[in-house]
């Protein structure tokens, strides 16, 4: 009995003696870049109401009208966003080639 905690203790220790694998060094990569949004580039637009109970041929037409207005407004809210981040890329993105040249 008193046998296995020393065999125990003796795995621990040979354990120690081992040394880890190096881990590799993380290709050289571009800081962060933060461009924020405006506000109102992200705020949520309420959707419009649907029609309910008895409702007209005019109110479904009003309905899908402002429905396609609301869609059309998220969508040039979009590609407001996207615009604003590739202009934000653009000046923030480092000369590639320089830095080709540096590491060959």
């Amino acid at each position: 009995m008193k046998l296995l905690p020393l065999l125990a203790f003796a795995f621990v220790l040979a354990g120690c003696g081992t040394t880890p694998k190096l881990i590799p060094a993380p290709e050289r990569m571009p800081g962060p870049v933060v461009c924020d949004l405006k506000l109102g580039m992200t705020k949520p637009e309420p959707e419009p109401v649907r029609p309910t109970g008895d409702y007209t041929q005019r109110h479904v037409s009003d309905y899908v009208a402002r429905l396609h207005r609301w869609g059309g407004r998220g969508w040039e809210k979009l590609a407001a966003a996207r615009q604003r981040n590739e202009k934000c890329k653009e000046r923030h993105q480092e000369n590639n080639a320089d830095s080709e040249r540096e590491d060959q």
